[in-house]
């Protein structure tokens, strides 16, 4: 019957595999609806191209071989995705993908010798049909066998199969990794493949991984092997790789056939040879090594020798005059390269340095020099507004996520009232800025005080990481911008990202040079330069003159005895019992006192400049030998048989709750006799008491 299966080993019939949960197979790629007419009379005769001032002849039968070329690449990347697909809907685990993958592949080949058949008869050649055809493609292809047959027989080995199996080994396809004698430039991911000696390489991508697993012993290590082979990154990128090659490789029959007949209608195909030659020749030119007088001839000979590289294309635009290039323009597009996409590309790019121009003066290559590898700048740069600064908010607002915006923040005049208290802190803190304008602030504290971070105006940044002496650096004066683990790196000097994770912290890095240099160059516009345009200087201070001048003040600082009267007043004015049976104040009445004497004794040492504040009682009969002390300086801590410890409110960087247990960074202290209900209540009170402190 039609579709009838048949079992590989003994040749009984099948009715076909049990149902499966998995989606249904893609169809096999899409087939032109009408054949092009091939016939001689339809094909043009000889054009020569003026490259780079070298004559270069391109015959009909050239041509031809590239419509056919062409018709098959497109064949197969259309395969080669579908492939690749299959692994997230057809294909669920490495059981499926040996049940289903053969067929698959087997389906897209067999619409590819199909439409190599159609073709061939459209030219009057009858005497071949899918049969005989098929043995002459099984001459130039032979790659998804190669790969394939490596996870078949490791599948096989795994599941224990009692059946004599097959030589796999033996009984592949004949000519693997026989691609030689076709124009194989297969582009883009597969531009690597190329070469014949690569496509073999490739072929044998899962062999040496699947046999460096090892055999398997138990039913949970045959699944995980299992599990490895299919998740295996190499084995969709291999398959999908060898399906594309068997395709491509239909194109080669064909040639072979038209030439058999002697129809003259088709030229030999580009060999490895020749394009091994052509990527010598190209890497000598980039490498220097060319004497200048032969470099325009050399570079029209691999032009002539391989043209399905889009490097090449790309050498031969550098040294071809704009006027000159329309020969080079239609030679590209007659092997079907880009050529339309990458002079898009190269106006975008003119464009650009125009308006750089326009806009940063002569400073504009010095900026796009330290910008080059930042991808917000490639990103804005052919759009940038008369005012770059506009251009540099929004791309502040793109890399801005969740993570960011409790940490970072652009003081604009509409935010101004958001962060009044955070510039506060920064202005007393570490950054005394005086006729400046900020434009970001990046908060480096866990609680929110933003006393620790980095600070950037119109002319300078200022930077205090936490117990370090706080610095500050002209924009005029910064040459590199680096990142470092969690620290970015101004002129070599470190300011820390702790608080940004770090998949974020190369986005918030690019932002911040992107930032730095936008502003120290926007310095060069001259003022008026263009009707209706200010400097980007300029148009910050207009945020500043829109804002508020008491909103920018300094303002008083808060101060250590302000710190102490908002604990003290906070306990005094507390309304949780569970918490205030435990908690005293320094000289709040006699049993405290008696409790802060017992806690002094027993385990806090203070030194003769620290003033106790509050005192936390662990003990189950009062005597306060148990707990923790806070001073305005340090906690000192002591849990029952454990040795005193002590830590800098300083260097507290984050305050958890575990079970019964708070934690100050990583440091333990027991708080087992306060109410479940009210450990968290707790945490947060100490939070915001070292926040006061710090």
């Amino acid at each position: 019957m039609d579709q009838a299966k048949f079992c590989s080993g003994c040749g009984t019939a099948v009715q076909g595999y049990p149902q499966q949960a998995v989606q249904p197979a893609q169809t096999a790629p899409t087939m032109p609806t009408e054949t092009p007419d091939y016939s001689p009379e339809h094909q043009e005769h000889s054009n020569i191209y003026d490259l780079l001032g070298y004559k270069v002849e391109v015959p009909k039968e050239t041509e031809f071989y590239v419509h056919i070329r062409n018709e098959f690449e497109e064949l197969a990347e259309e395969a080669r995705q579908r492939m690749a697909g299959n692994f997230d809907t057809r294909y669920r685990s490495l059981d499926d993908l040996i049940r289903y993958g053969d067929d698959d592949s087997e389906s897209y080949y067999n619409s590819a010798l199909e439409h190599a058949v159609d073709m061939l008869r459209s030219l009057g050649i009858y005497n071949v049909n899918i049969s005989r055809f098929s043995d002459i493609a099984l001459e130039h292809s032979g790659y998804w066998e190669s790969s394939f047959s490596d996870i078949r027989e490791k599948f096989q080995e795994l599941t224990d199969y009692k059946e004599a199996k097959k030589d796999y080994r033996a009984s592949r396809k004949a000519g693997r990794g026989r691609l030689v004698g076709g124009g194989f430039g297969v582009g883009g991911a597969l531009k690597g493949m190329a070469m014949a000696g690569s496509a073999n390489m490739a072929t044998g991508l899962l062999h040496s991984f699947t046999n460096a697993l090892g055999n398997a012993a138990t039913s949970a290590e045959v699944s995980s092997m299992k599990g490895k082979i299919f998740k295996n990154p190499e084995t969709r990128r291999s398959l999908s790789i060898s399906v594309y090659l068997d395709i491509f490789s239909v194109h080669m029959a064909v040639v072979e056939c038209l030439n058999d007949r002697e129809l003259s209608l088709v030229a030999e195909s580009y060999d490895a040879d020749q394009y091994e030659e052509s990527a010598i020749m190209y890497n000598n030119i980039r490498n220097g090594n060319v004497r200048k007088q032969d470099l325009t001839r050399l570079i029209a000979e691999i032009l002539q020798k391989y043209p399905f590289d889009m490097d090449y294309f790309d050498l031969a635009l550098e040294h071809v005059a704009e006027e000159n290039r329309n020969d080079l323009i239609e030679y590209a597009r007659l092997f079907k390269m880009p050529i339309d996409e990458r002079l898009r590309e190269i106006h975008e790019a003119n464009a650009s340095r125009e308006r750089l121009a326009q806009l940063f003066g002569g400073s504009a290559g010095e900026l796009e020099d330290k910008l080059q590898s930042n991808r917000l700048f490639h990103s804005i740069k052919s759009e940038l507004p008369a005012n770059p600064i506009e251009a540099v908010r929004k791309a502040f607002y793109s890399v801005q996520n969740d993570n960011l915006k409790t940490k970072a923040f652009l003081v604009s005049a509409d935010a101004i009232d958001k962060l009044a208290n955070k510039l506060q802190n920064v202005r007393a803190s570490y950054a005394p800025f005086q006729g400046e304008t900020p434009f970001l602030l990046y908060d480096n504290t866990a609680f929110g005080s933003a006393k620790n971070g980095l600070f950037i105006t119109d002319q300078r940044i200022y930077v205090s990481n936490m117990m370090e002496k706080a610095w500050s650096m002209s924009l005029q004066d910064i040459e590199r911008i680096d990142l470092s683990g969690s620290s970015i790196l101004i002129n070599g000097k470190s300011a820390d990202i702790v608080q940004v994770s770090g998949r974020d912290r190369e986005n918030f890095h690019e932002f911040i040079q992107l930032l730095i240099f936008v502003q120290k160059y926007s310095g060069s516009l001259s003022p008026g330069a263009a009707a209706g345009r200010g400097t980007a200087s300029q148009e910050v201070r207009s945020a500043r003159s829109e804002a508020s001048a008491a909103k920018l003040a300094p303002a008083p600082v808060a101060g250590a005895e302000k710190g102490i009267d908002y604990v003290r007043n906070t306990i005094l004015s507390l309304n949780n019992q569970s918490l205030r049976n435990y908690l005293f104040i320094e000289n709040e009445n006699e049993k405290a006192a008696k409790k802060f004497r017992n806690a002094r004794e027993a385990y806090a040492f203070l030194k003769p400049d620290e003033t106790p504040i509050l005192l936390f009682d662990n003990t189950a009969f009062g005597s306060a030998k148990d707990g923790f002390l806070v001073t305005d300086r340090r906690i000192y801590i002591h849990n029952m048989l454990q040795k005193p410890a002590q830590i800098d409110i300083a260097d507290i960087v984050s305050l958890g709750l575990k079970g019964s247990d708070l934690l100050f960074n990583q440091q333990v202290a027991y708080i087992n006799l306060i109410d479940s209900s009210s450990r968290s209540a707790f945490r947060d009170l100490m939070e915001k008491f070292i926040e006061r402190l710090r």
